[in-house]
């Protein structure tokens, strides 16, 4: 946990870098519930036409 900070959402690559865990490791510790799951912020395009 990073003191002093606003609530945000990072992208995996600013995940890695402040955490110096590997994007394997920060899923595998969401999968565990020792990490913040991560959360899609929009549907792709080719999903939303797809229905």
């Amino acid at each position: 946990m990073i003191p002093d900070e606003p609530a945000a959402m990072w992208r995996i690559p600013e995940v890695e870098r402040r955490t110096g865990l590997s994007r394997a490791t920060v899923y595998r510790m969401a999968g565990a519930g020792e990490f913040p799951k991560p959360v899609r912020l929009s549907v792709r395009p080719s999903e939303a036409h797809a229905a």
